[in-house]
């Protein structure tokens, strides 16, 4: 689908610059959460001006939905999906691009590098990453690299749970991400507190790029585990969400 970048640059500007002008009796968070949300916008907009895929598209109009919401003082997911509590701050630096997280947990972490690092294919060998700026771990690999958005952002969010940064998720939520042959137009990241929500999302979102025997994949923000099928293909999006179904229903919490 071609999406003018003139019209959404421009959109995504003025819902930056709107949230960015609270009146004096807004409640502060509620701005602050309406801000990063528009920043999430522009951020997309600005890497994917042409091309957006469906899924992507559904992300901003989520984000737009959120921001809308925010506006009114009404509620939105994160809050009943991840921890409460106080924030830490991850940094990083990733290949010589500095990084800089405010999270609950490594689940949270995951999903905001996936969105900060997507359509970034680019093999990676060496991530530092700082945990409220007090301790630091630096994770090279000697072995070869690892590949796209995915293993990329799991990796980060392993090293900052060495470091002391807990899951950050409610008990019963789970947030997997997973991506098909390494590709970065392949990659996804879902919410839900069931196994038939996971799938049907799933099934809806997944678009296959051909036959399949690779498939990585990252619960609450564990470092990525490799499903390869040694002896064929899986060939439909049943039995890709299958496989990932599987991987997190074996998921120990």
């Amino acid at each position: 689908m071609k999406t003018s970048p003139l019209t959404l640059k421009s959109l995504a500007a003025t819902l930056l610059i709107f949230t960015a002008l609270p009146s004096a009796h807004a409640d502060r968070p509620l701005a602050e959460r309406a801000i990063e949300k528009s920043a999430n916008v522009a951020r997309l907009v600005e890497r994917k001006a042409y091309d957006l895929r469906p899924a992507e598209l559904r992300q901003i109009n989520q984000l737009l939905e959120d921001i809308k919401a925010i506006a009114k003082g009404e509620s939105v997911d994160d809050g009943s999906f991840f921890e409460p509590g106080p924030l830490s701050t991850v940094t990083a630096n990733i290949e010589g691009s500095s990084y800089s997280f405010k999270v609950r947990g490594t689940a949270q972490l995951l999903q905001k590098c996936l969105a900060e690092r997507a359509g970034q294919s680019a093999n990676v060998d060496d991530i530092e990453v700082s945990l409220n700026y007090v301790s630091t771990k630096t994770m090279r690999n000697s072995a070869g690299w690892w590949k796209g958005s995915l293993e990329t952002c799991s990796v980060l969010a392993k090293g900052a749970a060495d470091l002391g940064l807990g899951k950050g998720i409610r008990r019963g939520k789970y947030l997997v991400a997973f991506s098909l042959e390494g590709r970065e137009s392949n990659t996804y990241a879902f919410k839900g507190s069931t196994a038939t929500e996971i799938g049907d999302q799933c099934m809806d979102e997944v678009e296959m790029p051909g036959n399949v025997d690779d498939i990585a994949i990252s619960i609450n923000g564990q470092q990525a585990l490799k499903l390869r099928n040694s002896g064929g293909w899986w060939r439909t999006k049943a039995e890709v969400c299958q496989k990932v179904i599987q991987a997190a229903a074996n998921y120990v919490d």
